[in-house]
């Protein structure tokens, strides 16, 4: 049950995303084309986990170089995995050079729901928290912590982390 309601969330984004796009126009470096992306990772909390998403560009602007197109974006990312589902939305900086993403970061905010066999977190819980990630040649690394919202007591705070691949198109 735990994964059609992230599923049910993603579509949702998918289907929202373009249309925030169009109203902010191409003009002047604003706005733009969605950006999907997809790949796997490991979590600290949900194990191997798949991952899918979108980054909703608010400006985009040439580099120094000419070389990438680098997106000022609120991304919108879902994970899901053996030990639970995530999701995660917050701003993003990213260079675009598809499939690769170059370079970029975020800080996100993400709430996660448990399954029952999650690693080294309370199972059937929920955590909501804050996270930094940095990509490198598409590699991501995230950082963060979570509080348990709900679930069995006590309430605590544990730290996140997860590494993995990232492509988008």
């Amino acid at each position: 049950m735990e994964v059609s309601r992230a599923l049910a969330l993603v579509v949702f984004v998918w289907i929202c995303a373009p249309v925030t796009a169009v109203a902010q126009g191409d003009d002047k470096g604003k706005g733009g084309r969605p950006l999907l992306v997809a790949g796997a990772l490991y979590d600290a909390n949900t194990r191997t986990t798949g991952e899918v998403g979108v980054l909703i560009p608010l400006k985009l602007v040439w580099d120094e170089d000419v070389v990438f197109m680098e997106c000022r974006c609120l991304a919108a990312i879902a994970d899901v995995g053996s030990g639970g589902s995530r999701f995660a939305v917050g701003p993003s900086g990213q260079a675009l050079w598809r499939p690769i993403l170059p370079y970029g970061v975020d800080a996100l905010l993400t709430i996660l729901r448990t399954s029952d066999s999650p690693r080294s977190v309370m199972p059937h819980s929920t955590y909501v928290g804050g996270e930094a990630g940095f990509l490198f040649m598409s590699a991501r690394i995230g950082l963060g912590a979570a509080h348990r919202v709900s679930g069995p007591e006590p309430r605590d705070t544990v730290f996140t982390w997860n590494v993995g691949f990232r492509t988008g198109w």
